[in-house]
């Protein structure tokens, strides 16, 4: 009789592992592929190319720019996916200096496959933005020794710089622009919905970066009439908030190379 349980249990044992192994696939799934992408911020003034102190930009209302100096601070800048969700490129910081030709991040590795866009937020959540400066290695983003941007007497980063001169339709006298945003009233998420497919061998999205829509769209920013000057405190904020408004399509175009 023990005999005959022992073959029924060993009869039943087989035919469960017989089971279990029918449900396995016989090629289970691999892990998508991945490649190597890096994001790059292409500097432009309208249809021209950025560049820096030579007056060749002119603005809608005839006033011509000189630029100085273009400079962005970003967080959670991740990539769409088709679903809606968000992938995240590395700590998700990124910082752009266009007159040093800083524009580029590290390369990083993510799935091949198609996307929606590319979320970025200009500037900082709370935390991080009143945070200590100094736990940043010297490269990473947010070193005040790599990008220059940060408030020592205020507290807190500039999350954009743009600065330079500017000459009055009809004159040949330059005077002075500046526009520094920051404070927490000036963190924007921008949203790119530019949909591309990562394939190997394209591994550089190039975000294309126009200075000029700092000025126009909804707001037409006069200088001689608005003021040419803000850091975003006290009587200046009712400019810098029409600029924080323009910046809504700072970014024009993303391409896959």
């Amino acid at each position: 009789m023990k005999t005959l349980l022992k073959s029924l249990y060993g009869l039943g044992v087989a035919a469960a592992l017989l089971s279990i192994t029918a449900c396995e696939p016989d090629n289970p799934p691999a892990p998508p592929a991945a490649s190597t992408l890096k994001l790059r911020f292409d500097g432009v003034f309208g249809s021209k190319a950025l560049s820096f102190g030579t007056p060749d930009f002119v603005k809608a209302d005839g006033e011509t720019l000189i630029f100085d100096q273009f400079k962005l601070l970003f967080s959670n800048v991740s990539l769409i996916r088709e679903d809606g969700s968000r992938l995240k490129l590395g700590d998700g910081y990124a910082y752009a200096d266009f007159k040093a030709n800083a524009t580029s991040t590290q390369y990083f590795e993510v799935p091949i496959g198609s996307y929606k866009g590319i979320s970025l937020t200009v500037g900082l959540d709370s935390a991080t933005n009143h945070g200590d400066p100094a736990q940043w290695p010297a490269d990473h983003p947010l070193s005040p020794l790599n990008n220059g941007m940060h408030w020592g007497w205020a507290g807190g980063y500039i999350f954009s710089m743009l600065d330079g001169n500017y000459i009055p339709k009809g004159s040949s006298t330059k005077s002075a622009f500046s526009f520094h945003m920051a404070t927490m009233r000036y963190v924007r998420t921008i949203d790119l919905l530019f949909p591309f497919t990562k394939v190997p061998g394209k591994n550089t999205l190039a975000v294309r970066t126009d200075a000029e829509e700092y000025f126009k769209n909804p707001y037409a920013i006069n200088f001689v009439k608005d003021g040419s000057f803000s850091h975003s405190t006290g009587s200046e904020v009712s400019l810098m908030d029409k600029l924080f408004t323009n910046i809504e399509d700072i970014f024009t175009n993303v391409t896959l190379e």
